[in-house]
């Protein structure tokens, strides 16, 4: 590519001295107008090629290994941003009721673009208010969703859930990406394709003929029922006579909504005791075989499909990312899980490993590759678990629960501004300095960390969790990367006093492997450091290569990465 530059560089400029001389006819003072004006144009070439090469390369999303999330504004967010070294600001945008004019905030895209970091814009698809965005109060009608009884679900203060089988609300979320990817954004967040229906939601108009069709479809057309078939009313308990249900006494004009209303379930729509519960879903289905299984499928579909086609449209690369598990993700966004402890509260030092590596294991068996990264973030919004976390509650998730994110294979995405020191209610969006708290503080740090540490944290697999011996309260997970012959264990430590790790000094690490390595480097968490650890290796004495390998831990505060290398890839014993 650089080559290509300069040569088009010196083409330009030969074209420049080229006109130069054309015009060598004219009186010296026409020579020296135009020679200043071509000269000038030339400068401008350089300097345009010159800002080209200097500005930072931006990485795929499977590059990356510090994300954030940055809700950002020309006033506020953006030096908090570039203090971390994030490579995606995710959600810097986010359609959420009224939008933002996003081409005002050019600057926060250059921002992140200078710092060799993707921008992310977003949709939440799940909700609506009135008259947002210039909508009538017979649009939002229309675009909202209800409930059999046909009236509107309100959720929370003033927000209604959308209609997502509404063409016309698709096309209303879409402009609002379109309007991102024209304003600069690399990376589109889509939040509640599954409209976060409760079970009560979901039955507006749209829906219901889309579900009529869906019968239609899976049993006329896929197993030959007739439209008048006694197995509907045997099975499901479908009443040809009743007007409100079969208007034509057929299923060509089924309406679920008055059949839920005329057999008692209109205000339980998932009854046990209602044949069609099953056929309808949950609003959760991605892959199952039903009615909103399918819908999500679709509407997922369309929107990702219509964003790319018109990215590429306009030349722009745009990756697309998503809440859950879904396929065709460029990125795949996890909500941290938070349990609740004996005392009614919430523990911040609750360990959620097992639960993340089962996420990953369901990831990868379901086909999901490391091109569409997972990544974890933290929900800090009003009335959240997050939300009611003190500072030091929040600094102690940090330093214990994060490594758990990634040892297991998932990346996490930091929220920044940090924390507002003033509500301390912390989370992206506030305008307070990054050194107000000490959680702000530790995730800055820990984030550091993360960056220097992305070379072992890409393309890693999981081995035992059981084969190492460690003379302390610590956590160990090992990973493997065969390619780059060596192995990792990250060292999480669990030795806690009122939310504060007590670090423990001069401990020992075993772990039994198939070969002698040929290095061994502790990397700390909380110093930065990394280190050649103290070790010895003991064969086995059966003559093999296999044998134990026996480290000094020097120190271990929250977090430290221990990294293996190897002569040659070699699988842990019994693997």
């Amino acid at each position: 590519m650089g080559h290509r530059r300069d040569a088009a560089k010196d083409c330009r400029t030969q074209e420049v001295w080229a006109a130069i001389e054309t015009f060598s006819h004219l009186n010296i003072i026409h020579r020296w107008f135009l020679r200043t004006i071509l000269i000038a144009s030339l400068l401008t070439t350089s300097c345009r090629a010159l800002a080209v090469v200097t500005t930072p390369p931006l990485p795929a999303p499977s590059e990356i290994s510090v994300f954030t999330v940055n809700p950002v504004s020309a006033s506020h967010g953006i030096d908090s941003a570039l203090d971390l070294p994030s490579q995606c600001w995710l959600r810097g945008w986010l359609k959420l009721g009224f939008a933002p004019e996003y081409g005002k905030d050019k600057s926060v895209v250059d921002g992140a673009h200078a710092s060799g970091a993707l921008f992310g814009g977003g949709v939440n698809c799940a909700l609506i208010q009135p008259y947002e965005n210039g909508l009538t109060f017979k649009q939002f009608q229309s675009m909202a969703t209800c409930d059999p009884r046909g009236r509107l679900v309100r959720i929370g203060d003033g927000w209604f859930h959308g209609a997502l089988a509404n063409p016309d609300y698709l096309r209303y979320l879409l402009g609002s990406a379109e309007a991102q990817i024209d304003a600069g954004a690399d990376v589109i967040l889509l939040e509640g394709l599954n409209g976060d229906y409760s079970s009560q939601e979901g039955f507006d108009l749209h829906a219901l003929g889309s579900f009529s069709q869906y019968l239609l479809d899976r049993y006329v057309s896929g197993q030959h029922w007739d439209v008048r078939d006694s197995r509907w009313t045997q099975k499901f308990r479908v009443d040809f006579t009743d007007p409100d249900q079969c208007p034509d006494g057929t299923m060509l004009t089924f309406n679920y909504a008055h059949y839920l209303v005329r057999n008692g379930w209109g205000l339980d729509p998932s009854n046990n005791r209602n044949p069609l519960a099953s056929v309808w879903g949950t609003a959760q289905d991605i892959g199952a075989d039903t009615f909103s299984a399918a819908r999500n499928r679709t509407v997922w579909t369309f929107l990702s499909g219509q964003i790319r086609s018109y990215a590429r449209q306009r030349r722009r690369r745009v990756w697309i990312a998503v809440e859950g598990l879904t396929r065709h993700a460029d990125l795949q966004m996890l909500l941290c899980p938070m349990d609740a402890s004996v005392g009614g509260g919430v523990d911040p030092l609750a360990s959620h490993l097992g639960a993340w590596l089962s996420l990953v294991a369901a990831a990868r068996g379901a086909g999901f590759t490391e091109d569409a990264p997972l990544v974890a973030f933290q929900d800090w919004r009003s009335g959240s678990v997050w939300d009611r976390f003190s500072d030091v509650q929040r600094e102690a998730w940090t330093g214990s629960a994060v490594p758990e994110i990634f040892a297991s294979g998932i990346f996490f995405a930091y929220p920044v501004p940090a924390i507002d020191s003033t509500k301390n209610t912390g989370g992206p969006g506030s305008e307070a300095s990054p050194t107000d708290s000490g959680y702000a503080a530790a995730i800055y740090k820990q984030a550091r960390f993360v960056r220097a540490m992305a070379p072992l944290l890409h393309g890693v697999t999981r081995q035992d969790l059981s084969i190492v011996g460690y003379t302390g309260n610590a956590m160990a997970v090992v990973q493997g990367q065969a390619l780059q012959r060596r192995l990792i264990v990250h060292l999480i430590n669990r030795d806690y006093v009122d939310l504060t790790p007590r670090p423990q000094v001069d401990r020992t690490m075993q772990i039994g492997l198939g070969v002698r390595p040929v290095s061994v480097v502790v990397h700390n968490a909380s110093t930065g450091l990394s280190t050649p650890a103290e070790w010895t290796y003991t064969p086995t004495g059966d003559g093999g290569p296999s044998g134990t390998l026996a480290l000094k831990i020097a120190s271990l505060r929250t977090w430290n990465i221990v990294e293996i290398r190897l002569p040659r890839w070699a699988p842990l014993p019994g693997q």
